[in-house]
């Protein structure tokens, strides 16, 4: 096989990646621009929710979420936010049916007025959100085998949005077109150094477009393979079973005090995890402690902070009654997570009973967990017991099993926090490019198609490097639905497309030529197939 032949090969998987991977990576870019400024675009869109009528707080917590709970009777409060800067309101998210409906209420902290509701996952931001994720569409659901069923306890099959998947797929084959571009881009005759970094814009036509779709690409190379590394963890399918993976591998330490309480209700901090309340990415298989149902020695029932009805809303009409003590205030909840040195406008959320079982009652902690996303540093999860509102342990980074560091550090690196303005501009930068280099191989396209729509001809007796096979074959490993994708695609050329005459035509399978008369030469050779 000639060099002409294997770059040919190499350009032709190259153009099928991009069919594949350019719409979805569009999507992302666009959606990650909104999702990347999305306290500008929520401030634009919902200002006169997010601002209060003065910048002085006066009503306590308590009160603010009887003030929700009176506006919306039927709803239960699973969570506050308190202001994270003065002038900004109180966010409690309620829900109801089970936790599929849900709401963010804002309150007014000057005046305790119940401003209005928003879906979180409305508006720009919700619906970039919705499409980054799982392409807005998380009705039609497909069974898929999980570890945490195959090895674990849970099912061995759990329903993920068909959405979620074809996002997947096609985000790893952004890879492959990383990768086959690099080689691309690698020149093939010497002396043309300069040439593969500085664009020829005195050139016209195909050429001068063909450097302003390489040379910006060695940059988007490097920062595709960064998209599509740090976003796969927050995938419904790969990133659920790499996630069950990192904690068996590496499991977080979680630190624990004066107790050994045992886990809650809520299972897992990733069950309080929705859009609009997002969670750190490393607690995500954490479990939750339960309140120890006891006060600390000396501690008055009746003393400023504690509250029968401040705390969490009881399990069931007649479970308040079964409380051990007094509920703590949120109040005081809100000061004990400020002193443990947690950010303003970190969310917490109330407590889950089960008084299920009298004899063996489980009553469930806060979890407090900083605004997200932030700095990694910053991550974490607080526990702090319901009654007494004393702290029960933590899950930072420091607690973190490496690969929950490494992932989670590469995930706020994504969301544009890690480094501050600098993150940003580069997560900013890397989705203009992939805006542009998308127009530009339109461009390239369109100027160089042959008849109808121009699919690259296949070159005779086209093979693939066996480094490019290796590189396929440990993504296939490391991302199995991809690996299935490609089979499915090897089946559909090898199984319909050569079979059909206008297919194998169109995707530029030249029938060979007729051939030649007997004569001393050698027999020519087929122009491809």
């Amino acid at each position: 096989m000639t060099d002409t032949r294997a770059w040919r090969a190499m350009w032709r998987v190259h153009f099928y990646a991009g069919i594949f991977a350019m719409p979805v990576l569009v999507v992302l870019a666009v959606t990650g621009l909104v999702i990347l400024y999305a306290d500008t675009v929520n401030d634009w869109q919902y200002g006169d929710l997010y601002r209060a009528s003065s910048t002085e707080a006066r009503v306590s917590l308590d009160d603010q979420r009887e003030a929700v709970a009176a506006a919306r009777k039927d709803w239960g409060i699973d969570s506050v936010t308190p202001p994270r800067r003065a002038g900004d309101t109180t966010v409690f998210a309620v829900s109801k049916d089970d936790g599929e409906t849900v709401r963010n209420v804002y309150v007014d902290p000057s005046n305790g007025d119940v401003l209005g509701d928003a879906d979180p996952g409305a508006g720009l931001v919700g619906l970039a959100n919705r499409l980054h994720g799982f392409l807005n569409n998380d009705s039609v659901t497909v069974p898929v085998p999980v570890l945490a069923g195959i090895l674990g306890d849970e099912p061995a099959f759990t329903p993920v949005p068909v959405g979620g998947l074809v996002m997947e797929v096609f985000a790893v084959w952004a890879l492959a077109l990383a990768a086959t571009g690099l080689v691309l881009w690698w020149p093939r005759k010497k002396g043309t150094g300069r040439a593969m970094f500085v664009p020829r814009l005195g050139k016209k036509g195909r050429a001068r477009w063909r450097d302003l779709h390489a040379i910006p690409g060695l940059a988007l190379a490097v920062l595709l393979v960064f998209f599509v590394t740090t976003g796969m963890p927050w995938g419904d399918f790969w990133g659920a079973n790499f996630s069950f993976l990192a904690s068996k591998v590496t499991p977080n330490q979680q630190d624990f005090w004066s107790m050994d309480p045992l886990p809650s209700t809520a299972p897992t901090v990733g069950d309080l995890d929705r859009i609009g309340n997002r969670i750190p990415w490393a607690t995500r298989e954490d479990a939750v402690p339960t309140s120890s149902g006891s006060m600390p020695t000396g501690m008055d029932p009746d003393m400023p902070g504690m509250d029968m009805g401040g705390g969490a809303e009881p399990a069931s009409p007649d479970s308040a009654a079964t409380l051990p003590a007094p509920a703590a205030s949120l109040d005081l909840v809100a000061r004990a997570a400020r002193e443990e040195g947690m950010l303003p406008g970190a969310t917490i959320a109330f407590p889950a009973d089960d008084l299920s079982d009298a004899s063996a009652p489980a009553y469930g902690s806060y979890v407090v967990t900083n605004p997200w996303p932030s700095n990694l540093s910053d991550q974490g999860a607080l526990f702090v017991d319901q009654f007494s509102a004393r702290t029960l342990g933590r899950s930072t980074s420091a607690e973190w099993g490496a690969v929950q560091q490494v992932t989670e550090f590469g995930v706020q690196t994504h969301m544009g926090t890690q480094f501050g303005l600098v993150s940003r501009i580069a997560m900013t930068l890397g989705c203009v490019l992939v805006i542009w280099s998308s127009f530009s191989a339109l461009v390239m396209w369109w100027k160089r198609r042959r008849t109808g729509l121009g699919f690259p001809r296949r070159p005779v007796d086209a093979r693939i490097s066996r480094a490019m096979i290796v590189v396929a074959v440990v993504l296939a490993v490391i991302y199995p639905l991809w690996g299935l994708s490609v089979l499915v695609v090897l089946g559909l050329d090898h199984l319909v497309i050569r079979r059909v005459g206008p297919l194998r035509r169109t995707f530029g399978m030249v029938d060979p030529a007729p051939p030649a008369p007997p004569s001393e030469d050698a027999p020519a050779t087929p122009v491809g197939r």
